[in-house]
C-alpha cells in the first residue's frame, strides 16, 4: 500500500474514534501544516499528527520526526515536530485494527508499544492497550 495512502487511513481512523466521543473533528485546508486533525471537545482542543503503522517484533514505534520532501517527491530532511503545536500523537496499527493515542507531553523522541506479550522486551516499552481509548479522550479532560 502506497504510503500516502497509509496516512489517509490513519487520519480517517483517528478522526472516527474521536467522533464516536463526541469530539468535533476539523482538517487543516491545505497539506502543508504540521497537524493532520483538530479536535476539540467543549473548550479543549489539540493539534493530532496521524501516523500509520504495521507490528514488528510484538510492537510499533512513532517518532517525534517528519520526513520532508522536495517538489519532485524526493527525500530532504527529517525534522522534528513542535510539541507546542502538536498535543496528540495517533498511531493506526491495522493488525489490531486500533488507534493508540499519546500526549505529545508524555515523550520525547521515539515511543513504542507492545502490542503482543514477549517477556524480552524492554520494561520502557508502553503496553498499547493503555493507549486505546485512554480516560482523557472520553472525558474530554487533557490535564
Amino acid at each position: 500500500m502506497e504510503r500516502q495512502i497509509k496516512g489517509y487511513l490513519g487520519e480517517q481512523r483517528t478522526a472516527e474514534v474521536f467522533l464516536h466521543y463526541g469530539w468535533d473533528v476539523n482538517t487543516p485546508l491545505i497539506a502543508s501544516t504540521e497537524y493532520d486533525l483538530h479536535v476539540r471537545k467543549g473548550e479543549t482542543h489539540q493539534y493530532v499528527q496521524c501516523k500509520y503503522r504495521n507490528v514488528y517484533r510484538g510492537s510499533v514505534q512513532i517518532e517525534n520526526r517528519r520526513r520532508s520532501y522536495n517538489e519532485d517527491g524526493t527525500f530532504r530532511r527529517k525534522e522534528r515536530y513542535n510539541k507546542q503545536s502538536i498535543g496528540i500523537f495517533s498511531v493506526y496499527v491495522p493488525d489490531i485494527d486500533q488507534v493508540l493515542l499519546i500526549q505529545s507531553d508524555e515523550f520525547d523522541k521515539t515511543v513504542t508499544f507492545r502490542i503482543r506479550r514477549n517477556s524480552r522486551q524492554s520494561k520502557a516499552i508502553r503496553q498499547a492497550t493503555d493507549y486505546i481509548e485512554p480516560e482523557w479522550l472520553i472525558s474530554g479532560n487533557l490535564s
